[in-house]
């Protein structure tokens, strides 16, 4: 069966708008986050430079939500209120960014030689506050992310853009 180009390079030029769409977002609200813990941590005379780590985090996160959506999270029919569909998806793609950030833990330890008892370990001594907290923050973050999605597909395809940034559904 011969590749159809067209459809591949429009398949990728596809892909390529919504992965920098949700890095943007992303990218703005890790940010601001970053400037807030910056403002707060200045208050007590400490210094905070972590403004590289924001973007990519916001990258990797960005491309995990892709992974998400290829692995079909979330994509059955939504029954009943958008908003539901919307948090349910929320849900499974924050639970989805912690598995990857214990692999993280996992992959860092063996990349920079400390074996995969050290990745595993450096997992499971992880402070239960610091995880709930990094999933209700990521959680919350992502909650207006998935409703416009969620409002996209029910919308149809290019309509909300539409209506957003052409003032008219094509």
């Amino acid at each position: 069966m011969p590749i159809d180009k067209a459809r591949v390079k429009e398949r990728f030029v596809q892909e390529t708008k919504e992965y920098l769409m949700l890095f943007v977002y992303l990218a703005a609200f890790l940010g601001s986050f970053t400037i807030y813990k910056r403002l707060v941590l200045q208050e007590h005379n400490l210094s905070y430079y972590h403004y590289g780590y924001s973007l990519f985090e916001a990258a990797i996160l960005a491309k995990v939500i892709l992974l998400g959506d290829w692995l079909g999270l979330g994509r059955s029919a939504p029954r009943g209120p958008l908003i539901l569909a919307a948090l349910r998806q929320t849900l499974l793609c924050s639970l989805l960014v912690i598995i990857f950030s214990f692999v993280e833990k996992i992959v860092d330890g063996l990349l920079h030689g400390r074996g995969l008892a050290w990745g595993i370990d450096a997992v499971l001594n992880m402070q239960k506050q610091e995880v709930l907290a990094n999933f209700l923050i990521l959680y919350v973050t992502l909650i207006p992310l998935f409703a416009v999605r969620q409002l996209e597909k029910a919308l149809g395809p290019g309509r909300l853009f539409a209506l957003f940034f052409k003032g008219k559904a094509d």
